[in-house]
């Protein structure tokens, strides 16, 4: 078994066979056992940390795991969403166990450690960003951020790159305990923090363009 949760109506049960071939069942409330069949696309691995919400309010699952590189997510309501969603880019060391997913009523809170970092590293999920990802295109994304100095100190800046790198955006800073620590949205394609007031530790940017979310991690020292 890799993982298992479950929604207002069903239950997912994921697991593997011994060609390490990943297969989900659907679990039905009144009849069991509905249906068994081969997970399509990127699967989490049977060895790699994984994880799916479990809500009776939800009429999804949220499905997170550890692709090596990057925590990725898929969204499960009445069928899986087109492609996998990346949710934190160049996190490694993830193992299993290491992995947590809830529900709320506007998304989904995810929380992992890595084995280089015993502090756990908590962000928020909207749901308008994981159901509706079956609506954009997949390829190479033209826009990326940078946040530098890192690690910083007494300030932070956020920029906006590529095509589009004018435009405004919408930038989050959460601790480790999934607090806010600054949020705002920018007038162009730069924004900067006065960071003095921040205690020492790890943080996770969340910046909102268009449809595009990305997620950086940033360290804080003195």
């Amino acid at each position: 078994m890799i993982t298992s949760g479950s929604c207002t109506s069903n239950a997912i049960f994921l697991w593997s066979d011994s060609t390490e071939t990943v297969y989900y069942s659907l679990h039905d409330c009144e009849t069991g056992i509905v249906s068994t069949m081969p997970y399509t696309g990127e699967a989490p691995s049977p060895f790699g940390g994984a994880c799916i919400s479990a809500d009776p309010d939800d009429p999804g699952m949220l499905l997170v795991w550890s692709n090596g590189t990057d925590i990725v997510c898929r969204h499960y309501e009445n069928g899986w969403s087109d492609y996998t969603y990346v949710v934190a880019g160049s996190v490694s060391g993830v193992f299993n166990g290491s992995i947590s997913v809830c529900s709320t009523q506007d998304g989904y809170w995810v929380a992992y450690f890595t084995v280089s970092d015993p502090d756990p590293v908590v962000f928020f999920v909207d749901r308008d960003d994981v159901t509706s990802i079956g609506t954009h295109t997949a390829g190479v994304d033209p826009i990326s951020i940078t946040a530098f100095p890192n690690p910083f100190r007494e300030a932070l800046s956020v920029q906006l790159n590529g095509n589009g790198a004018d435009e405004s955006f919408h930038a989050m800073l959460f601790d480790h305990t999934g607090r806010i620590a600054r949020e705002e949205t920018s007038t162009g394609g730069t924004l900067l923090w006065n960071t003095a007031d921040l205690p020492v530790g790890g943080f996770l940017l969340r910046v909102t363009a268009g449809n595009n979310v990305y997620t950086r991690k940033a360290v804080l020292v003195r």
